[in-house]
């Protein structure tokens, strides 16, 4: 997972971000950011001019539901807690 995304999610930004495993898990495409397929130049075109033809108010709606979706899915508690249990799985 990025870190930075999960970071910028936390803080309520809404984010940009490719399809690439670790990157898209953390984006709800059109709630909470947006996807684009990773070297698509124009694809990624897309999206930004999406973004910035938002109203100031949908964007920190999509920032706010970022934020709990994050908090939600991705806090350091839920993320350890995971980690214990595949290891107690693991060790039988």
């Amino acid at each position: 997972m990025s870190n930075v995304l999960l970071e910028s999610a936390s803080s309520g930004r809404v984010i940009i971000t490719t399809d690439n495993p670790g990157c898209k898990e953390t984006v709800i495409e059109g709630m909470t950011g947006f996807i684009y397929q990773g070297g698509n130049v124009e694809e990624l075109v897309e999206k930004i001019e999406q973004f910035l033809g938002l109203k100031n108010d949908i964007r920190r709606a999509m920032g706010e539901c970022g934020r709990r979706y994050a908090a939600e899915n991705f806090s350091r508690e839920l993320v350890v807690n995971a980690y214990i249990n595949m290891i107690a799985e693991l060790i039988g």
